[in-house]
């Protein structure tokens, strides 16, 4: 959820680019669909984009 942005920020690169893999789904909303927390989340994730590999390089543990 983009809620959860402001913490995952703070995580280690690779912990943060595991958790935040998704992120391009977040998208630009137009107006009628903007939502603040999605937007917050956006320019946390500018500020401070996962570095080293690509999250997608990253082995993720799967969650189930």
């Amino acid at each position: 959820s983009a809620d959860a942005y402001p913490a995952l920020v703070r995580l280690p690169d690779e912990q943060r680019a595991c958790a935040t893999r998704y992120s391009a789904a977040l998208g630009h909303d137009d107006w009628l669909a903007w939502n603040l927390s999605r937007e917050r989340a956006r320019d946390l994730m500018a500020d401070r984009p996962p570095a080293g590999a690509p999250a997608t390089s990253i082995p993720c543990p799967s969650g189930s």
